[in-house]
């Protein structure tokens, strides 16, 4: 019998689908994230929600044997990446970290298909790989294809699923897969040492920490806050169609023209850019959603505490969803509002480690009702620099599409694009309302950026056409 920690009994059956005892290195408890993510995913395997998929486009040389060799060390490198989740037949369910696991690498070779053609196929294996669900108890929970393409460009696509990683921790994996490829060519240079983090240490500091702050502080948040409107808030519609992902859209936006504008506003006001959407994101949700002023949207944080050595270098689901709470105050200046806004988002922050189960716990809302609707993702990921330097290939480009299970979620890249992206559920908003809401979202930052001294009153327009009957 291997030894396995936590204190668990692990029966031989609970792994017959998976590997046996002797392949296993350890098992421990979820994250209160990613035990709602795998609860969501078990209702609706075939939905396709909690699916991250990266597309890296490459200019130069790649060798095909490195980069398997590159990507079968990085597997050894992050417990994480070897975790499968286990729940049949237990009391709760678990993660279990195995010795080895197999790379699930597809090396596909398109050198004769012209751009179009390869474009054409791309989009086909691109679909077809969303209705494919992961088997949560077989690791890795990844798949890799490298596509070669005339010219010296290639493809890096990686499918993973959400109950591994965040966008941070993704970024670290493909900075382990350049360092090590600079390894294999004999090229060394600062910062190329890959650390060995086992996630479990995240779980345990969960555990050890002490809470009463945490409970005392969410519940004097939400003190005079209406919770029965929460309670008796509709659930989120659901589906029979097994393809779920078709009823899922998406509407993308570049704001670059209001950046450098935006970066004066922010000095001027002492305000920070995630300060600045959040606010526009809250006076939007409040005027399409029909709230009465007193509105919770959901932002994702990262819960990568100083507590926790080098949390910055770990990879894992390190973050939270967190209820970011606001009046709507008509008669004052936006600018100030934002202001009283940043200071209780500060608040809010220090609190990163609270899950949203805890919280619902503490103020007395039910497990199956949503803190939240709408959930703004202010994306910081580490690529900034040149990553690939001393190798022979450059990045050309990136995509990240993932799947979260709201019914609207807006991404926000604050770097000089200023891209957004909205993902949302076709069976609660149409494309034109979404379209409609990124343009509403540009017009109150222009309205803001021409006039600093502007009222509320000016940015607030109750809409009613948002949600469809």
């Amino acid at each position: 019998m291997v030894e396995v920690k936590c204190n668990y009994e692990i029966k031989e059956k609970s792994f017959v689908n998976n590997s046996n005892l002797m392949n296993l290195e350890d098992v421990y408890d979820l994250s209160p994230c990613q035990l709602d993510d795998l609860k969501k995913y078990i209702d609706s395997p075939t939905e396709g929600w909690f699916h991250e998929n990266l597309v890296f486009e490459f200019h130069g040389k790649i060798d095909v044997e490195i980069f398997r060799e590159c990507w079968e060390k990085i597997l050894k490198c992050h417990s994480i990446l070897r975790t499968g989740f286990l729940f049949n037949n237990l009391e709760k369910p678990v993660q279990a970290v195995f010795k080895d696991v197999k790379l699930p690498l597809e090396i596909l070779n398109w050198h004769e298909l012209d751009e179009g053609k390869r474009n054409e196929q791309f989009d086909k294996l691109i679909q077809e790989d969303k209705l494919i669900p992961y088997q949560l108890e077989k690791a890795p929970l990844m798949r890799l294809s490298l596509i070669l393409c005339p010219n010296d460009h290639f493809i890096l696509w990686w499918r993973f699923h959400h109950l591994l990683m965040d966008g941070w921790s993704f970024s670290i994996v493909l900075f382990n897969f350049f360092a090590l490829y600079r390894e294999c060519l004999g090229v060394k240079s600062d910062g190329d040492t890959i650390p060995l983090y086992p996630f479990k240490d995240y779980i345990y500091y969960r555990k050890l920490r002490e809470t009463s702050g945490e409970e005392t502080f969410w519940k004097e948040y939400f003190k005079d806050f209406d919770i029965q409107k929460m309670i008796e808030k509709k659930d989120r519609p659901s589906s029979n169609n097994l393809v779920r992902l078709a009823k899922q859209g998406r509407v993308d936006i570049e704001l670059s023209d209001l950046y450098h504008e935006l970066k004066h506003i922010m000095k001027d006001n002492g305000l920070s850019m995630n300060t600045i959407f959040q606010g526009v994101f809250t006076l939007l949700s409040n005027d399409y959603c029909n709230q009465d002023g007193d509105i919770v949207t959901g932002q994702v944080v990262a819960d990568r505490s100083l507590k926790l050595e080098n949390s910055h270098k770990r990879v894992g689901l390190f973050v939270n969803t967190l209820p970011i709470r606001a009046k709507i105050q008509e008669n004052i200046k936006f600018s100030d509002w934002l202001k009283d806004l940043q200071v209780s988002m500060l608040n809010v922050f220090q609190y990163s480690v609270s899950s949203e189960q805890e919280i619902k716990k503490w103020i007395n809302v039910p497990m199956e009702k949503d803190l939240f609707q709408n959930v703004l993702v202010f994306e910081n990921v580490p690529l900034a620099g040149d990553p690939c330097e001393g190798l022979p290939f450059d990045i050309l480009k990136y995509n990240l599409e993932s799947h979260p299970c709201y019914p609207l979620i807006l991404f926000v890249w604050p770097d000089e694009n200023l891209h957004f992206k909205a993902v949302y559920n076709n069976e609660i908003y149409s494309k034109e309302v979404i379209t409609g809401f990124l343009k509403k979202f540009r017009l109150r930052l222009e309205n803001f950026i021409k006039d600093p001294e502007l009222l509320m009153t000016s940015l607030t327009s109750p809409i009613k056409t948002l949600r469809k009957e």
